[in-house]
């Protein structure tokens, strides 16, 4: 998560945990990583949450109604990412 996201959640910086590297995007681009945190979650019709300049950095297209999303391979293939319906809606209706 973007570290204001971090922040937002009111999540104090001694839960993060020491972690070596850096995450590489589609692009070929780099992000410090701070470290990391284990959370609690709830379950969700929604497995993650990609913010719009996040999709705009990767080139991906999301498709709420068709629950997919296409976006480029490191190769400039489309790639194809399908949610699973049965398992949305089961989500929905708990």
């Amino acid at each position: 998560m973007f570290w204001s996201t971090f922040v937002n959640l009111q999540l104090s910086p001694d839960q993060l945990r020491p972690h070596d590297g850096c995450l590489v995007g589609v692009a070929g681009d780099h992000m410090e990583v701070r470290g990391y945190v284990d959370l609690r979650t709830t379950p969700s019709a929604n497995n993650l949450l990609l913010g719009r300049p996040f999709t705009n950095r990767l080139g991906a297209v999301a498709s709420i109604k068709h629950m997919k999303m296409r976006l480029p391979s490191e190769e400039g293939k489309a790639i194809t990412i399908r949610s699973n319906q049965k398992a949305a809606r089961k989500c929905y209706e708990s």
